[in-house]
């Protein structure tokens, strides 16, 4: 097992105005890690983001709909369309918690209540090749 800091954001704001989540969970390898963070990032767009500011029913209408007008009839499809947007608008990234650290500097990390560049910089290394 080893310890993967995992840092999600909705894509249009890339982390910025605080609509950002991030984890360090233990995973026994990468893929894992990969797993964890898209279901993060999902939860990450839904916790900061209302479904019309991912795609509003203008845009829907606009890119999917021959009609001008919003009708019942498109609910379903609307709302499969936000899903998929949303999925689009879930971002992550993934690092390794250097070896020479522990859960427990996390926590005592987490206590300063400090951003999640801090923990990236001084406490993470990024991942190689070699460890995917």
């Amino acid at each position: 097992m080893k310890w993967y800091f995992i840092y999600t954001y909705p894509e249009q704001y890339g982390g910025s105005h605080g609509m950002y989540d991030y984890e360090l969970v233990s995973c026994t390898d990468y893929q894992e890690a990969c797993e964890v963070a898209h279901e993060m990032a999902c939860e990450t767009v839904e916790r900061y983001l209302r479904a019309d500011e991912i795609l509003s029913q203008e845009e829907f209408m606009d890119l999917y709909c021959e009609s001008e007008e919003w009708d019942d009839k498109y609910e379903h499809e609307y709302w499969d369309a936000v899903a998929e947007a949303m999925e689009d608008e879930a971002c992550f990234d993934i690092y390794l918690l250097d070896d020479k650290y522990t859960y427990e500097d996390y926590l005592n990390w987490q206590k300063k209540n400090l951003e999640p560049e801090d923990f990236i910089k001084h406490y993470c290394r990024q991942i190689t090749e070699e460890d995917i």
